[in-house]
């Protein structure tokens, strides 16, 4: 089976490899990566493309534990949107299952699973099927890593994990290494990787970094800051496509997700002669038309895809766009195929 990852997963690659002193884009050619591919964060490449390039990187570079160093560059801002949507939810907890449940959107074939070692520790264990045999070395290191900073940007720079640990084995001097990066204990030959930290901060509201949502507009269009410079349809269009498989794509949820007054979003897009509602509508439309193009979709599960919470409601606004219902369309569309 093929998993896709979203390039915006490649967030601070390349500064980091002109920092150690290397040309990031000969590395990204080797696995055929192109310049061009990271115009759209939310463009979804073959996950073994990167998983090769943190290979090779980590060789060339002679820097075995590179993807451990990656991760630490990395944040809520690369999960895009979504890393937006998760610092609303009034505990971190609720944050961490929202990010289990919409993994997915950012990278296929990850599982995240919180249990309870102790009373006093949690673990967040992450699972990549892509990796089941181990093959890669590096993936687990930019993963772990990754999940550190996002729970620092959402605790605080000053908190730490009471330990990683890692499936793979780990010589002394290589847990020492790793430690300095990570800043805590890390442990090798483990069931699981996972991170260990104190249960009490499950209770704790996610904080919100303020340069969050700046950092995920510059990366999503290109350089642009978040002022009036932005389209902000354009924005919402984003936000609606990121969040409407949550099931929570509210008006009030994409105004939050956009560090906005509910009232001026109405405002904004007002001023650019749409709506919320309007947008909401062709976001769906045009993915819909997308999946009937590229396949032969199940229409209730696409209706829950696209929020609505009835397939009754789905097929009303199916017949509005199309002018026919769901169902006779694929029955047509078969018939023509035969």
């Amino acid at each position: 089976m093929t998993y896709y990852v979203r390039i915006g997963s490649l967030s601070g690659y390349t500064e980091l490899v002109e920092k150690l002193g290397a040309n990031p884009w000969d590395l990204l050619s080797q696995v055929s990566i192109l310049p061009g591919q990271f115009k759209d964060p939310d463009l979804m490449i073959p996950y073994k493309q990167v998983a090769e390039l943190f290979e090779t990187t980590a060789e060339q570079l002679q820097l075995p534990y590179f993807g451990a160093q990656l991760g630490q560059r990395q944040g809520l801002s690369t999960l895009g949107l979504i890393g937006a949507y998760m610092v609303q939810k009034p505990t971190l907890l609720q944050a961490l299952e929202c990010a289990a449940k919409y993994t997915q959107r950012h990278a296929q074939g990850v599982n995240l699973t919180l249990g309870a070692p102790t009373s006093d520790l949690c673990e967040l264990a992450i699972s990549l099927q892509i990796n089941q045999h181990q093959e890669y070395t590096q993936l687990p290191l930019v993963s772990m890593s990754l999940v550190q900073s996002v729970l620092k940007d959402m605790l605080g720079n000053d908190w730490r994990p009471h330990h990683i640990g890692f499936k793979q084995q780990l010589p002394l001097a290589a847990t020492l290494d790793l430690e300095q990066v990570f800043g805590c204990p890390v442990q090798g030959g483990c069931r699981k990787d996972s991170i260990v930290f104190n249960a009490s901060a499950l209770s704790q509201q996610p904080l919100a970094p303020a340069n969050l949502l700046a950092e995920i507009v510059e990366n999503q269009f290109q350089g642009l800051q978040l002022d009036q410079q932005v389209d902000y349809v354009v924005l919402t269009r984003h936000a609606i496509n990121m969040l409407l498989p949550t099931g929570d794509c509210s008006k009030e949820s994409i105004a939050k997700s956009l560090d906005l007054h509910t009232k001026k979003l109405e405002r904004l897009l007002s001023e650019q002669h749409t709506s919320y509602r309007d947008l909401l509508e062709q976001v769906r439309k045009d993915i819909v038309q997308q999946v009937l193009v590229t396949q032969h979709p199940d229409l209730t599960n696409l209706a829950l895809n696209l929020g609505y919470s009835e397939f009754s409601a789905f097929s009303r606004s199916f017949k509005n766009w199309f002018g026919i219902s769901p169902t006779h369309y694929l029955k047509t569309n078969k018939n023509n195929k035969k």
